[in-house]
């Protein structure tokens, strides 16, 4: 049963999935907007058994990021990784709004400005991307980044990031 439902909701059409999850996100959608809302529930809602279950989900990306991972942060003890992912956030801040509000197009420019400043440090591979998913996540494992980008928005990605490279120097200066 638990493989039908899942089945269920992943074919289940978006305007019925949305009505079902609606009434337990009521908050973020007076926050966010329902747009962004949508999108979320659009990239999390594979795997899901059932409503209550990718109402959780979408809380645990939409909520405040948990306490950082130690492991995941000493990623960013190293000034080619803290300057990798401040170039990226520099990046990032000079996209258009309408961008970030283009989920499509915003995915694009993820992967263009991550790879562009990870080759302004010589860095690709794991030793981009392990950086940025410590930044933004503060955790080894999670949801696509770009696909996070599109539900946080502009100014909680900005913010995140800023946040993660503030702790990561003062990590490194004590």
């Amino acid at each position: 049963l638990r493989w039908m439902n899942v089945e269920y909701i992943k074919a289940e059409d978006e305007e019925t999935l949305f009505r079902h999850v609606r009434p337990h996100l009521a908050n973020w959608i007076a926050e966010i907007g329902e747009k962004r809302v949508r999108y979320a529930m659009g990239m999390l809602r594979g795997g899901v058994e059932s409503y209550a279950q990718l109402a959780e989900r979408m809380r645990e990306v939409l909520e405040p990021r948990p306490p950082a991972d130690p492991e995941t942060m000493n990623l960013l003890d190293d000034v080619s990784a803290r300057a990798t992912v401040a170039e990226f956030a520099e990046r990032m801040a000079k996209l258009p709004e309408s961008d970030w509000n283009d989920f499509l197009k915003l995915e694009e420019h993820f992967k263009e400005q991550a790879t562009a400043a990870g080759e302004a440090h010589g860095r690709k591979g794991k030793t981009l991307w392990q950086p940025l998913r410590a930044a933004l996540m503060r955790q080894p494992h999670g949801p696509e980044l770009a696909k996070v980008m599109g539900i946080w928005g502009r100014e909680r990605v900005l913010a995140e990031l800023r946040q993660s490279l503030d702790m990561a120097r003062q990590s490194v200066s004590s």
